[in-house]
């Protein structure tokens, strides 16, 4: 994303937040969402852009144009500053709560005079919040999982944030000349979906030269610490990176140790031993004479070992140090496995990009089908209607003529509401081609009413896959509690998949729950959940998941042809 249109959608997102913590018309806030969500999803960089270019951004109108031209020429939008001003900077804090949001934070403040974290929690203690009109007991139990949430994640940044950065640094480290290989490492490398510090690694005769390269790249802030071999910055984004250069001949085993997990180094160090040898970052070595027998690449220090390589994302010490080393490892999924895409959004609902731009776009991608899944109206804040949705189909019937080689499915993204039901009667529903299902609201039910929810909207004929199943926004919102057993066996029995949405911010169902719904027997999708042409770009941390849930292709729906999708939705259909 540019800098600035990076900077902008912030600073939009803090206008929305405010708003929301002061009061204002919910459509409003809205708003600025949306267009904090286009510009971080317009793939041009809007500094320099003059008026006509930016209201050429989806969703943006005249009013949201004149706040981000009032930025581009002075720095600052006013009423945002005012805001600011009238605002406690703590009570920001308080919103990204999961489970609190900006209504009830408004409430707890305005009744108690709190303004930041430690201050509710403080009244938390002295359960103060049971007198409030509409709070109790249940309500600080839950804000209390909600900061313990927001702490656990802390300092730690989303893989995209991560990646992408990662990938710029890196970027501008290929220009030196005295880099010869390079990576990242760490929890990044094994592509979890939190990451603490940036880790790359690279390899090269000439340490101080890389280092200093890296020094002079202009993302990079303050030095931390420097040392023969390793250096730490802070970016200027606020992100700490350490970076390590280590010889070309120990490249393959320096990037397993400097990759991870400890757990799985242990378990391969101790395998190492068992066959009188020892291995570090430098290579794998005979105990008794100290010789180095394997080091250059790493699948030259597995195979030492006795095993194949063994994929960054499956390292965690979750059995795959046995699986390789019996023959029995997963022939894990990849991105060009997939043949469709289940789950996407266009500017009917809440995307931001017309149907036409979604559909070239995933035309480019080689995808054999994709599917358009706008919001049903169960969600009033869509402003969609049945009608709309269905009048859609003659748009996608056109577009169909003018890309035979990929086939349209006119889909939706339903919404579950508390007893299981979704939009819509059976006759409505049976016009559509594919259907998502998903929980959009009460995320507080108890475990029982959440999971019966689930498992009677999976019931239903023409429920195909549940959509981010546990509906958890990482950082903000925890996932809803329900019984995995209970409902990954219920997949299983009436014949529905359950999806892993690739969105950054979800990144749901987790890895453990698939390696869990995978010894079931659960069918999988891997869906982008696109709201915009960039967000197609997200796949890779779906595949991620599914990889660190072990799944192959034959697992996963949409790795199968189009004839087999339509045969597992006639299964359903037919129960």
């Amino acid at each position: 994303m540019p800098k600035t249109n990076e900077d902008v959608a912030e600073l939009l997102d803090e206008m929305a937040e405010l708003l929301a913590i002061s009061g204002y018309d919910p459509f409003r806030v809205r708003a600025y969402e949306k267009a904090a969500r286009a510009v971080a999803a317009y793939a041009k960089d809007i500094d320099g852009m003059d008026d006509a270019g930016i209201l050429a951004i989806p969703t943006i109108g005249k009013g949201m144009a004149v706040r981000i031209r009032e930025y581009l020429d002075t720095g600052a939008m006013h009423e945002l500053e005012e805001l600011r001003a009238q605002i406690p900077a703590g009570m920001r804090e308080l919103i990204h709560i999961p489970g609190l949001g900006p209504k009830k934070a408004r409430i707890i403040a305005e009744e108690l005079n709190i303004s930041t974290v430690e201050e509710l929690i403080a009244a938390i203690g002295e359960h103060k919040l049971k007198d409030i009109k509409g709070l109790g007991l249940k309500t600080e139990e839950n804000i209390l999982r909600g900061i313990e949430q927001l702490r656990q994640h802390g300092d730690r940044i989303r893989v995209d944030i991560a990646l992408a950065l990662a990938e710029e640094l890196m970027e501008g480290l290929k220009s030196c000349s005295a880099v010869i290989d390079i990576a990242t490492a760490g929890s990044l490398r094994r592509m979890q979906e939190t990451i603490g510090d940036i880790d790359i690694l690279a390899s090269s005769k000439d340490a101080n030269g890389v280092m200093e390269a890296f020094l002079e790249l202009e993302m990079v802030g303050r030095t931390i610490a420097r040392g023969d071999t390793k250096c730490s910055v802070l970016t200027l984004r606020g992100m700490q990176v350490d970076l390590r250069v280590v010889p070309p001949e120990a490249w393959g085993a320096a990037l397993i140790y400097f990759t991870g997990s400890k757990a799985h180094n242990v378990k391969i160090r101790g395998l190492a031993l068992k066959k009188k040898l020892t291995l570090n970052e430098y290579g794998l070595f005979k105990l008794d004479t100290k010789t180095r027998v394997a080091a250059r690449t790493e699948e030259v220090v597995y195979k030492r070992l006795g095993m194949p390589w063994i994929p960054p994302p499956l390292r965690e010490d979750g059995g795959e140090v046995e699986a390789a080393a019996g023959g029995t490892l997963p022939a894990l999924i990849a991105e060009d496995h997939l043949k469709g895409d289940l789950h996407t959004h266009t500017n009917l609902t809440d995307g931001q990009a017309p149907i036409e731009e979604m559909v070239d776009a995933a035309a480019k991608r080689g995808l054999e089908y994709y599917a358009v899944t706008d919001h049903a109206e169960g969600l009033p804040m869509m402003r969609v209607t049945r009608e709309k949705l269905l009048a859609q189909r003659k748009i996608i019937d056109a577009l169909q003529k003018k890309y035979p080689s990929m086939t349209l499915l006119h889909g939706m993204e339903l919404n579950i509401d508390k007893a299981g039901n979704v939009d819509y009667d059976v006759d409505t529903l049976a016009r559509f081609d594919w259907l998502n299902a998903s929980v959009h609201g009460l995320f507080n039910l108890t475990r029982e009413e959440q999971t019966k929810r689930i498992i009677a909207a999976m019931e239903n004929p023409h429920v195909h896959a549940i959509g981010h199943p546990t509906g958890r926004q990482i950082g903000r919102r925890q996932p809803i509690d329900f019984d995995p057993e209970a409902v990954f066996a219920a997949a299983v029995r009436t014949g529905t998949a359950l999806e892993i949405n690739c969105f950054p911010d979800r990144q749901d169902l987790k890895s453990d729950h698939v390696r869990r719904a995978r010894e079931h027997g659960v069918t999988f999708t891997i869906s982008t959940d696109a709201h915009s042409v960039n967000h197609f770009r997200n796949v890779r941390y779906g595949i991620a998941i599914a990889q660190r849930g072990w799944l192959e292709p034959s697992m996963v729906l949409n790795c199968k042809p189009l004839s087999e999708l339509k045969e597992f939705v006639a299964r359903k259909r037919a129960r």
